[in-house]
């Protein structure tokens, strides 16, 4: 299994394309998969955002936390909850394509990395 682990953050404008482009990248190199979306005290509407991605896709998993721990207590919380034998982590503000997902995941599979980091480079 795959998992991805996204914490999210007041992300409103941005959740409805993170999460659409997060599912077309995965089920491009799998179906055994699940997103863990971390919900870091948001105070806008990420969260029933999410949840009615979650209606839809029941690969979609959700953590709320009660207020905004941060970034890092975030990723932690969501990786405690992974359940995959790959793990991925991703900021929610599409920083990085989600397209590399499917690059990286094959690094891991047919290449026998254990770590695999990626940066934007700005070009399209």
């Amino acid at each position: 299994m795959f998992s991805l682990v996204i914490p999210i953050y007041n992300e409103e404008k941005l959740v409805d394309e993170l999460l659409e482009r997060i599912v077309k990248s995965i089920e491009s190199f799998t179906d055994d998969y699940e997103v863990i979306v971390v919900d870091d005290g948001s105070t806008d509407s990420s969260l029933s955002l999410i949840l009615s991605h979650r209606d839809k896709n029941k690969k979609i998993k959700l953590l709320s936390l009660s207020k905004n721990f941060g970034h890092q207590a975030a990723f932690t919380a969501g990786l405690e909850y992974a359940k995959g034998d790959i793990v991925g982590m991703m900021d929610g503000d599409l920083q990085d394509p989600p397209e590399l997902l499917l690059k990286m995941y094959n690094k891991i599979r047919k290449e026998d990395f254990d770590i695999i980091s990626a940066k934007r480079t700005g070009k399209p």
